[in-house]
């Protein structure tokens, strides 16, 4: 009787083989992975960005005040000034118990947490405080603009694969995002009247 002997087990060839596939498909995949994780990166920065907008009209239409969000680099300072051009840097909920501007109370903070990758750049220059008024309406706008939009991008770029988001906060308080077209720039030209 002649025994043979099998082996259990995988031949070099064949793991060789399962190794190659495995590398083809993960480089299929990475971009694709990439993009999910951009994507994700500009949903959570614009999720922050209305929370926090309509944590503030919550609070004016709850009181007897004026209430907002404004750009903030560092927890417990109040506003980084009315010329701050970015909200991806950290956002402060304020109130003005007596409606003055300059006496802010800050409510909480926000703190940037996309690593500077996610740029949220407003409409209008100065727009790096919105002030909701205590009916919920947004305070200090020019008669002619209908709002102000705040448009987030991944790394300053809309691209098909990662599309930025377009946030309006119109003149009624009303706030609506929806993403960009391909061909649209990440840097408002102007306000749009409505969305």
């Amino acid at each position: 009787m002649s025994s043979r002997m099998y082996s259990s087990g995988f031949t070099l060839i064949e793991l060789m083989i399962t190794i190659a596939i495995v590398a083809i498909l993960t480089a299929l995949a990475l971009p694709s992975f990439q993009n999910f994780i951009r994507r994700n990166a500009v949903a959570s920065e614009v999720n922050n960005l209305i929370g926090s907008l309509q944590t503030a009209r919550t609070l004016a239409l709850s009181g007897n005040f004026a209430a907002g969000v404004c750009v903030s680099k560092a927890i417990g300072i109040a506003c980084t000034g009315a010329t701050a051009t970015r909200y991806d840097t950290g956002t402060a909920i304020f109130t003005r118990p007596n409606n003055a501007v300059g006496n802010e109370v800050v409510q909480s903070y926000v703190e940037e947490r996309s690593g500077n990758l996610v740029q949220v750049v407003p409409s209008l220059n100065g727009a790096g405080r919105i002030t909701f008024d205590r009916l919920g309406r947004v305070r200090d706008l020019p008669p002619a603009v209908g709002g102000i939009e705040l448009r987030a991008c991944y790394a300053g770029t809309n691209t098909p694969n990662v599309q930025g988001v377009s946030v309006f906060v119109a003149r009624s308080g009303r706030i609506t995002s929806l993403r960009l077209a391909a061909a649209d720039n990440c840097t408002p030209a102007n306000a749009r009247s409505s969305y």
